[in-house]
């Protein structure tokens, strides 16, 4: 199964787009068409299945951050399952930006299972400094998923 990623979060900005400006001008027709569009898309999403829709959300974090790969920055319990759904859905490269004490078991495990060491990059973190309006850069290795 390849991956609608592009698509759909394209899909996602009109549908922000368009909630923001009846917002702004008060279209309550509008917001509801925006709200009820939104429902709909996640529906499609969900409909994929869990794995597809967690690695969207991976894809929707990259976006939002302006990063130019998806990025696993939490503990991962099953890397090899995680490989697996990455290369199922289509996804080439990734970056893993872990700070958990297991992130060099991680990455170790990632290259058993075809993923192959790319180097170190420096990225957007997920998380938006609401203080200064910016995101922290954070590093993470880059893996290509072979």
């Amino acid at each position: 199964m390849k991956n609608n990623f592009a698509q759909e979060y394209a899909r996602e900005e009109e549908i922000r787009a368009a909630y923001n400006t009846a917002k702004e001008t008060g279209n309550e027709a509008g917001i509801e068409k925006a709200k009820a569009d939104m429902r709909s898309l996640n529906e499609s999403i969900g409909a994929k299945g869990d794995a597809y829709a967690f690695v969207y959300r991976l894809y929707q974090e990259m976006k939002e951050a302006g990063n130019e790969h998806i990025d696993l920055h939490d503990t991962i319990r099953d890397e090899a399952k995680m490989i697996e759904t990455l290369r199922n859905l289509g996804v080439e490269s990734f970056t893993f930006s872990s700070g958990w004490s297991s992130a060099v078991e991680s990455a170790w495990i990632f290259q058993q299972n075809g993923c192959r060491l790319q180097g170190l990059i420096e990225l957007n973190s997920p998380h938006m400094n609401w203080f200064t309006g910016t995101r922290e850069k954070v590093h993470g290795y880059l893996f290509s998923i072979q």
